[in-house]
């Protein structure tokens, strides 16, 4: 920046038996009969008794089985379900944007009753410092002579780096013209050793006894 003035500005079933039986007629001879009266009723009690018991057997035997195989299935660690959700990176910190940068700016004035006029400079320097782990301080230089134009304070959130408004800058007296501006919003970013500054202000200019009011639109980039 040459100055205040210059400066405002992502299944398949198992077939069925056969009814027919197979080797043999379909009457049984007589030493094929089977026994009949009392002794052929307590076969078939001592049949169903012991049909009973292997059907009981079958189904207690069944139950832990299938436990196993339940519990088998089951995950063998749920811890996972307490597991934390993973962490949204964080914006930079103010280290990462500590130092001297050197690049251009370009700086546009909207005044009442004048057309727009934009200022740039191929040799603009701006210097970031840090004064804690979220807090910044941006001083804006005048290119032309190397001295301070102004510096401005910063903080770095979650959402990003931003310049706090009501700050002063780019103010000038002489005996017959003086400029002022104040911050309104501004933001910072980094990238690697590339810096982008942006801020708009309110910004008010007296020329003899002729006021003047509008905004002033800086944006800077650099790198280290």
């Amino acid at each position: 920046m040459m100055g205040a003035a210059s400066l405002l500005v992502a299944g398949c079933a198992a077939p069925m038996p056969s009814a027919k039986p197979l080797g043999r007629g379909l009457v049984p001879t007589t030493a094929e009969a089977p026994p009949t009266g009392k002794k052929r009723r307590d076969r078939i009690a001592h049949a169903d008794t012991k049909s009973h018991g292997a059907s009981s057997a079958a189904d207690g035997g069944a139950t832990p089985v299938a436990a196993k195989e339940v519990a088998a299935a089951e995950p063998a660690d749920t811890k996972s379900k307490d597991k934390p959700a993973t962490a949204v990176p964080q914006t930079a910190n103010a280290q990462a944007f500590a130092g001297a940068y050197s690049g251009d700016d370009v700086a546009t004035y909207h005044l009442e009753g004048l057309p727009d006029r934009v200022e740039k400079d191929p040799n603009a320097k701006l210097t970031v410092k840090t004064t804690d782990p979220h807090a910044l301080t941006f001083v804006l230089i005048d290119s032309s002579n190397g001295s301070d134009i102004c510096s401005l304070s910063g903080k770095i959130t979650d959402t990003g780096t931003t310049i706090d408004p009501g700050q002063k800058c780019f103010e000038q007296s002489g005996d017959d013209s003086s400029t002022s501006a104040t911050v309104t919003e501004g933001t910072a970013t980094v990238d690697g050793n590339h810096l982008v500054f942006e801020m708009n202000l309110d910004f008010s200019m007296s020329i003899g006894d002729r006021d003047l009011t509008g905004t002033l639109q800086y944006r800077f980039q650099g790198k280290r």
